[in-house]
This record gives C-alpha cells, sequence and structure tokens, in this order.
C-alpha cells in the first residue's frame, strides 16, 4: 500500500460510525433502575461525558427496562418524535435546557410521526434490545468531550407511561446551610434568596467529578445575577450596602440572568475532583444590580450567603446526567450520575 492510500484508508477509517452507549459500557449490562417515558408530551436531555472520543453517529435506540414485569398497557404506538444532539457545556449546566449546549445543536431527526414498538413483554434475559431506533437523516460527527442527546416526543396515540432502562448512581450532594438574610429588591415583599448544594461525583470522574449549585430567588427582575465565592464568611457590613458581605475571595462573576419574576433557576458550576474540596466549605453569595435601591444604599442587591460543604467520595457514578420536562416547558432538574440508557451508532 503506498502513502497516499494509507492516509486515505486511515481517513476512512476515521469516519466511520462508532457504536457505543451511553452511559457508557451498557451495552450488556442492565441499567439499576427504570424511567417512566413515552406517553405524555415530554422532553429529556441525556448529558453524558463517559464517551470522550471523538466518533460519527447514524442513529440512536433506546430499551425498555429488563426487570419490570410483562405489562399489557406497554403497548406499541405512534408520536411525533425529534432527536437534537450536541456538544454539552457541563462545566456551566443549567435547568434551563437551551443553555446547556457549548455550541449550536444539530437536529438529526427532525420532529415527524415514528413507530414505537410493544414492550408488553418482559425481557428474557434482560437486558432488552435496543428496538426503539430512529435513524437519522444527517450523520452527526461527536468531536470528542460531553455532548448530550435531547428527545421531544407529543401527540402520542397511547399517553401511558413506559419503563425504559436508566443507570443512576447519584452523586452525593449537600446543601449549603443559610448565612445571613439578603436585601428587598425593587418590586419584591421577600428578601433576595440564594440556595446552593454541593456535589462530588469522586476521584474516577475526574475533570466532570465535582461541582456547586446555585439557584435564586426574589431578584430584581431580568436582572444580570452575580455570584461571589469564599472560603470563609468574610462577614462584613458596609453603610452603603443594604446587607452583609459574605464571600469577596472570588471577584463576582455573571451566572446568568433572572427571568420577570425574579427567579434564576439552578446553575451547575463543574470543575475537576480536588481532594482538598472534600469536606471543605464553600461561601456563596449572589449580587445584583438595583437602580431602585434607596439612598444611601448603593443600586445593587445581596442574596443571603449560603455554606455548601463538600460531601465524601461516592463508592461509584457516572459523568452522566439528564434532566426531563413536560411540554412545553423547557426546564427541569438536573440528576448527576447518570441517565437513561442510549445507544448511538
Amino acid at each position: 500500500m503506498n502513502r497516499f492510500s494509507l492516509f486515505a484508508t486511515c481517513g476512512l477509517l476515521s469516519a466511520l460510525p462508532a457504536q457505543t452507549t451511553t452511559p457508557a459500557g451498557m451495552s450488556a449490562t442492565e441499567g439499576n433502575v427504570s424511567f417512566s417515558f413515552w406517553g405524555p408530551n415530554r422532553r429529556m436531555q441525556g448529558i453524558d461525558a463517559t464517551n470522550p472520543s471523538p466518533a460519527v453517529w447514524t442513529r440512536i435506540a433506546f430499551r425498555r427496562d429488563g426487570t419490570a414485569a410483562s405489562n399489557s398497557s406497554y403497548t406499541a404506538r405512534t408520536f411525533d418524535f425529534e432527536v437534537k444532539l450536541g456538544p454539552a457545556n457541563w462545566n456551566f449546566l443549567t435547568n434551563e435546557f437551551d443553555l446547556n449546549y457549548a455550541s449550536a445543536p444539530t437536529t438529526v431527526y427532525p420532529m415527524q410521526p415514528t413507530n414505537f414498538p410493544d414492550w408488553s413483554a418482559q425481557p428474557s434475559p434482560a437486558p432488552a434490545p435496543f428496538n426503539f431506533s430512529v435513524m437519522f437523516s444527517v450523520p452527526y460527527t461527536h468531536g470528542g468531550g460531553a455532548f448530550l442527546w435531547d428527545i421531544s416526543m407529543q401527540n402520542s396515540t397511547n399517553t401511558g407511561l413506559v419503563l425504559m432502562d436508566r443507570e443512576f448512581l447519584q452523586y452525593p450532594s449537600a446543601s449549603g446551610a443559610q448565612v445571613g438574610t439578603g436585601c428587598i429588591a425593587t418590586g419584591r415583599t421577600s428578601a433576595f434568596a440564594h440556595t446552593a448544594a454541593a456535589r462530588n461525583g469522586g476521584a474516577p470522574l475526574g475533570d466532570y467529578a465535582m461541582h456547586l449549585q446555585v439557584a435564586a430567588t426574589n431578584a430584581p427582575a431580568n436582572a444580570p445575577v452575580f455570584l461571589m465565592l469564599d472560603v470563609a464568611d468574610a462577614n462584613i457590613t458596609l453603610p452603603f450596602l443594604c446587607s452583609t458581605v459574605h464571600a469577596i475571595t472570588v471577584p463576582p462573576f455573571v451566572v446568568g440572568q433572572s427571568n420577570a419574576s425574579g427567579q434564576l433557576l439552578a446553575r451547575h458550576l463543574g470543575f475537576p475532583y480536588n481532594a482538598a474540596l472534600v469536606g471543605a466549605t464553600i461561601y456563596s453569595q449572589l449580587a445584583a444590580p438595583d437602580v431602585g435601591q434607596p439612598a444611601p444604599f448603593l443600586p445593587v442587591v445581596l442574596s443571603n450567603a449560603r455554606a455548601s460543604t463538600f460531601p465524601s467520595d461516592p463508592a461509584l457514578s457516572h459523568a452522566s446526567a439528564y434532566a426531563w420536562s413536560t411540554l412545553p416547558t423547557t426546564s427541569g432538574t438536573v440528576f448527576f450520575g447518570g441517565c437513561p440508557v442510549a445507544e448511538l451508532q
């Protein structure tokens, strides 16, 4: 084989579709739990960092939960179905689905009537075959790193729920204890309130192991929300601020924008595993501009603070997550540690 032929062959092989599951390694292994889907109008995102290698995929498939008993209601049906794929912004995931893409997604299977198979009979042995499969209208090139699959279904001829296979080993999580009280923002009757939680997926997850979740209510309407972090309670009172400053070590940075009702849906700030953080406490506090603050206060409001302690390493987890909603809602809680099992090929 000459040099040109060798290079051409290597290029062809690198573009061939690669078969995998998400989470990885589930082809012949039953997931440890199930998930109810395939009935009402719903959307789901599976966010995966267990398949780091580049690949080209032309189809996605799902399977029945293999441990659930036979059920005559799990009959065949038809619904409108859509599939999108795209790189995931793992280090800044949110409960707002459309913000979880690192760049614009690819609609690989446009919304169209799609037949779903009969899953009535329990498979023997488990796991079940990946027999709800759709071929993409265009191949998807996975560039490596974290990605997400995003499915939507509606107008089903049978709205009864069906159990799909899921692998889920939840990250240990610790909610942050409240420190102090926030300001009253313009137009609100309750204090600007901040919640937080620290999560730890464990050392084997490496770059995808840890994150801090932050969210807020009663912020100023449609305002940028800034996050401040510290390793201790600064506890500074200044006459020109409407509340106490509890976090100052890390300069404020924008984590999102509040909506009209002053809510900031959860943001999940991810970072690599750090053994020194296990058992350590991080103080977090939010700030937002508010021109309606009365003199002598500056035009800014502060939330309460949260003291979040990172939990111990779990025995096992997965660098993946999922979220779902009932349409037309486009947001939902992100669950870290696994997702419904899918096959990509």
